[in-house]
Formats: structure tokens, sequence, C-alpha cells
């Protein structure tokens, strides 16, 4: 007598296929949250000259024949990303207290799709002084 093949299936679907999907989305929906506090720009503050004495952030002057109207700062290390709207003249932008070293990128905006100017960044630190003449970021004051 011929008997049909039969298989023989697990009543529920194994618990580490579970496990990666859940994974997976978790990944999905912090990776998508993360782009989302990143591409929110702030603005900075504009000022009539640069800081004296040390302070924790960096001050940034942009010159009129610029097109650069976003100054990316970015730690080191990653955990921190931010870009700031400018405007010609000095600007002042802070950082927040654990950062050391960041890269600093000149932007054509904060716009996510928009051109960066400065890739892949130049290394600064809280309380220098920066310039944006064509297009490009330069350290001023060490």
């Amino acid at each position: 007598m011929y008997r049909e093949a039969v298989m023989i299936r697990p009543a529920r679907p194994a618990a580490r296929g579970r496990r990666r999907r859940a994974a997976i989305a978790l990944g999905a929906a912090a990776l998508t949250l993360a782009s989302l506090a990143i591409a929110a720009p702030a603005n900075a503050e504009p000022e009539s000259t640069f800081h004296e004495g040390y302070w924790h952030g960096i001050d940034v002057f942009v010159l009129k024949n610029s097109r650069a109207q976003g100054f990316v700062v970015s730690s080191k290390e990653g955990y921190y990303v931010k870009c700031t709207k400018v405007t010609p003249g000095w600007n002042r932008i802070e950082l927040p207290e654990f950062t050391r070293n960041v890269r600093l990128s000149a932007k054509e905006s904060c716009d996510y799709f928009s051109e960066i100017y400065d890739y892949p960044g130049l290394l600064g630190k809280p309380g220098q002084t920066w310039a944006i003449s064509n297009n490009r970021a330069y350290v001023l004051r060490k």
C-alpha cells in the first residue's frame, strides 16, 4: 500500500525567528527616531563679535559671499550631530558639556539632501573661532 508523505510542522514558528523580526523592527524604529532628531535644525544666535574667554561652544563668522546657510557640528564619536542655521556675520553655536572633539562642515542649508561643502568634516573643539568663506570652513582661532 502506498503512503502519502506528510510534512510535520511545528505548532508555532520558532522563537528565534520572532525575536529576530522584533529586533529588526526595533532597530528600524530607533534609526528612524535618530534620523528625525538629527534632521531638526537649530538656529545660531547672532552676536556682535567672538567670545574672548573660553566657553563651551564655537563662534562662526559667515562672510556675505558664502552660499552656506548651515553649519554641521558632529561629535567625533558620532553620538551628537546638529545642523545649525547660520546668517552672515558672527554666529554663536553652543555645544553640550560632554562634547570634546567635533567635526565641522559648512553646508548649503540644513535640509537633509543639501550639499556638504567640507566632507568628511574638519576637526575642531569647543572654544574655537571659525569662518565660512567661499563655502568652506576655516579655523581662525584655536
